[in-house]
């Protein structure tokens, strides 16, 4: 199922309100961009009381560099996506709210194809 999720990251990029870029590829994941915002904690808690990231491997800009490569994928987004709203870490922010509704959004269409 999160390939199903992963894809829709590929082929969209997704805007807030404003108009400003969120998340979201250009129909390849080479192509996928990160941004951090949007989240209301650089942590979350997890079952052992201990904090984990909220970002487990985010993106950054040197894509010469194996680990950055690897952080600006649309499966390590869903990742990130899907913990942040299990632990209702999205800001009250332009991006946080649009990452909500996107979450959102791709969860109903998800919903409709197989009820």
């Amino acid at each position: 199922m999160g390939d199903y999720f992963v894809q829709l990251l590929t082929n969209k990029k997704v805007y807030d309100m404003f108009g400003n870029f969120v998340m979201g590829g250009n129909e390849s994941p080479e192509s996928y961009t990160r941004i951090p915002d949007g989240y209301a904690n650089k942590t979350l808690p997890d079952l052992h009381l201990s904090p984990q990231l909220a970002l487990q491997h985010d993106g950054c800009t040197d894509m010469a560099d194996d680990w950055c490569r690897a952080g600006n994928s649309p499966s390590e987004e869903w990742a990130d996506l899907y913990a942040n709203n299990v632990s209702d870490n999205f800001n009250i922010k332009a991006a946080g709210i649009a990452r909500k509704q996107w979450v959102i959004n791709a969860f109903e269409a998800i919903y409709n194809r197989y009820k």
